[in-house]
């Protein structure tokens, strides 16, 4: 079958949560299909993946460059229109034309619902949503005041406006929590989407030794330029760190991710913070500490930290809203907290205690096992070809 994969970052590397899965779409899609990968590059070092797209298999690589620039300006004139001004933002003539001119394809798998202005109707159509993006910008203009209150707002209307749009059109709509279903059936009742979870690379994050773990190291992992996670670290490191320091004055925070923006910068203090950037593979730093935290207040999905770090056997507390897609259950496969206090106590019982630290990380490893092995997605992805191919013959 000839498949057009359409991605809004290239689906290489594996660094980030987007990439994490296009990557592993595209690599088991190679497997059995002729595939057209059409992405566009977040910066020149993006440009250069595609070469590494070729040596997987994808036999036709259409990467276009998005300036930064030209995109917020397309964004801000969008707010002139009746639109979402995301969707002008994702916007590129020139991968259009490179688009418009393959054959066509058997079927069309797009990767958020940014890339449905460039699948072609002359195909069956599959839309990987993940979350609903609108709900996000909900609670945006929900936390914002003033103009950026009513521009996130206007965001969440315009654009919930266009996902319906999409599920409408599309043969099958794919989301990645039974939450996340639930609410896309809440605001577009007429679709009912199916629930593909994401995977993880479970010969990449391995548990390590307990006794490798520093009982006073605590980790936060995720591209460090995205506002929800720099959020989450800054009052981690303002909020909690200093009550969790008054009971173990050793403790030590690293924060490890690409693009630490000025604000997570400032938080490196040498002595409890530190700001790791972007490494080669993060597994290392989740087998070496005796915990990780996902603070987050602003969350959709499914968070790949959450899971990663419990292929490590590495304890997590995370916040409602970081759990919230995870099947797991709170206090058997990883701790859920809410508030600075509550937080802190149960990142101190974890740094005191080294046999919960171990059964804790031992029970969210078999719970990765058994729920999101890559191979368990797979077989549900390419059950989801044959529906959307049948549901567009019989159109």
């Amino acid at each position: 079958m000839r498949i057009l994969f359409l991605a809004q970052r290239v689906p290489f590397p594996p660094n980030r949560g987007d990439k994490i899965t296009t990557s592993n779409l595209v690599r088991h899609l190679v497997r059995g299909h002729e595939v057209t990968v059409a992405a566009l590059a977040d910066g020149r070092r993006d440009l250069g993946y595609a070469e590494e797209l070729r040596r997987l298999g994808v036999a036709r690589v259409l990467v276009e460059r998005l300036a930064p620039l030209r995109a917020r300006i397309s964004a801000v004139l969008g707010l002139a229109g009746s639109g979402p001004f995301t969707i002008p933002y994702f916007r590129s003539r020139r991968l259009h034309a490179a688009v418009a001119a393959l054959p066509d394809p058997d079927l069309v798998y797009a990767y958020s619902s940014s890339m449905a202005p460039y699948a072609t109707a002359r195909a069956a159509r599959v839309m990987h949503f993940g979350e609903l993006d609108s709900d996000k910008w909900a609670q945006y203009a929900a936390r914002a005041r003033g103009p950026a209150r009513w521009a996130y707002a206007r965001e969440a209307r315009t654009l919930l406006g266009f996902e319906r749009e999409v599920a409408r059109t599309f043969d099958v709509s794919i989301v990645i929590t039974e939450a996340e279903r639930k609410l896309f059936r809440e605001r577009i009742p007429e679709v009912d989407p199916l629930v593909v979870p994401n995977g993880v690379d479970l010969s990449r994050f391995t548990p390590g030794p307990p006794a490798a773990r520093d009982p006073d190291r605590i980790v936060f992992t995720g591209v460090m330029d995205y506002p929800p996670n720099v959020e989450a670290v800054r009052r981690f490191a303002h909020e909690v760190l200093p009550r969790v320091r008054l009971v173990r004055p050793g403790a030590r925070f690293e924060i490890v991710g690409a693009r630490p923006c000025r604000a997570v910068r400032e938080l490196h203090d040498g002595e409890s913070v530190f700001v790791v950037g972007e490494v080669a593979e993060t597994a290392s730093y989740l087998r070496k500490a005796a915990l990780a935290v996902a603070p987050l207040d602003i969350a959709r999905g499914l968070q790949n930290k959450v899971l990663e770090a419990m292929a490590c056997a590495c304890p997590v507390v995370a916040s409602p809203a970081a759990a919230r897609g995870v099947e797991a259950v709170p206090g058997e496969h990883l701790f859920v907290e809410e508030g600075a206090e509550a937080t802190a106590r149960r990142v101190v019982e974890l740094m005191r205690d080294g046999e919960l630290r171990a059964r804790m990380g031992a029970r969210a490893r078999a719970r990765i096992e058994e729920r999101y092995r890559w191979e368990r997605v797979f077989e549900q992805v390419d059950g989801i070809l044959e529906r959307a191919l049948e549901r567009r013959r019989g159109r």
